[in-house]
């Protein structure tokens, strides 16, 4: 990694940019920032010494959906998507922070999203919309700032780099649970065959199958990354689905010897990342609708049923 120096005021990186290096702040702060210098500017996160920022477009090749800002003057770290296999074998300690950096962002962005579908299903149950009205606002606001972002965020999956295997895999039968909503545990999984089903209350009567997982992707990664409770449970959904079990004790030794793997990981977390930063702008979306106005309350009620408080981190 290079380093290199910013004087407060400069642009590291501008949205819409084609991103080859990613950064990590030495000193200093860096802001990113929707629609900068516009009518519509907003600081989205502003970013201390050993944050990273610029990963996502790295790692899967989009375009920058904000721009980097010096808040301060600041010194950075700057790496290459050449160098990305290289950083990840000599350095496995920093893609554990890395990892660990994007895992917090989809955590608190999750929650944020949990706090926008629980406000969009109380409307649907005909709570009054006076007393919500500074989520409404604020969410609005959200959306208002960041709405040109929203466009640019994809909800595939990455595929960037291709995966290595390892030793640890397992076939496993039709309705074997892999984990249980409220467990923890530190690992994570990758299908190799066959698929998965993420539910909420699995084998209650409110029971909902969130999302289904298939060959090549993975599922349960916040597991390697915090110590919280699964969301929600893991079952096997097809005979001899077969499963690579990653462990957090095994992950530095697995991004030394295995950096494909390593990318691969990564790359799947920024997606993760993508996906529910896309999903919390477009619930704020429907919030500014009904803040304006523009939906009324058969539309919410309608809506309403469409969300759940989970989005993909188990």
């Amino acid at each position: 990694m290079t380093e290199r120096q910013f004087g407060k005021g400069t642009v590291i990186f501008h949205e819409g940019d084609v991103g080859e290096t990613f950064f990590r702040v030495i000193s200093g702060k860096v802001g990113i920032f929707s629609a900068y210098e516009t009518d519509g500017e907003y600081l989205i996160k502003e970013l201390n010494p050993d944050d990273y920022f610029g990963e996502m477009a790295v790692i899967e090749a989009y375009p920058r959906s904000a721009t980097a800002v010096a808040l301060s003057d600041v010194k950075v770290e700057e790496a290459t998507t050449s160098e990305m296999g290289v950083f990840f074998k000599e350095n496995p300690e920093k893609v554990l922070q890395i990892t660990g950096y994007i895992g917090k962002c989809i955590r608190d962005t999750t929650e944020e999203y949990i706090e926008v579908a629980g406000t969009i299903q109380k409307l649907g149950e005909g709570e009054k919309k006076d007393s919500l009205m500074d989520k409404l606002r604020k969410f609005a606001g959200v959306y208002s700032a960041r709405s040109k972002e929203m466009n640019k965020l994809s909800t595939e999956g990455a595929k960037r780099f291709s995966k290595a295997k390892s030793d640890s895999v397992e076939s496993y039968s039709k309705e074997t649970i892999i984990f249980k909503q409220g467990e923890f545990a530190e690992c994570m999984y990758e299908v190799q065959g066959g698929s998965v089903g993420i539910y909420s209350d699995y084998g209650k009567s409110n029971e909902k199958l969130l999302s289904t997982v298939e060959a090549g992707e993975y599922f349960g990664e916040m597991g390697l990354i915090d110590n919280k409770p699964r969301s929600a449970t893991a079952v096997i959904m097809a005979d001899n689905t077969i499963l690579e079990t990653i462990k957090k004790k095994d992950l530095l030794n697995l991004f030394k010897e295995n950096p494909p793997q390593a990318e691969a990981i990564v790359a799947h977390l920024s997606a993760k990342l993508r996906q529910v930063t896309k999903k919390y702008l477009e619930s704020c979306h429907l919030l500014y609708d009904i803040y304006n106005g523009s939906v009324n309350d058969s539309e919410i009620a309608k809506k309403a049923s469409e969300y759940v408080t989970y989005h993909g981190v188990v």
